[in-house]
């Protein structure tokens, strides 16, 4: 996923760069791996036209390949200087 996936979408153009978490805490009940993919945008419209053109087929090649396996949240937020 680091290495396809997650470079694809930087590739794209919409975002400057990413950064990947592990999640220590909570943990799950279930022992579950929970990991986080930080995407950095230039803007707000960036982030729009990529939510226009691209995420639906990145989701979908996602979907595809990870299916079941994986559970995906989205959140979009802003940095508060």
């Amino acid at each position: 996923m680091k290495n396809v996936h997650i470079l694809d979408i930087v590739k794209a153009g919409y975002f400057k760069n990413f950064k990947l978490y592990k999640v220590r805490v909570p943990t799950t009940s279930s022992g579950e791996i929970t990991f986080v993919v930080q995407y950095e945008c230039e803007s707000f419209e960036k982030y729009s036209e990529y939510a226009q053109k691209k995420a639906s087929e990145f989701q979908a090649e996602y979907s595809a390949k990870f299916l079941g396996k994986a559970k995906v949240d989205r959140t979009v937020m802003e940095e508060i200087e």
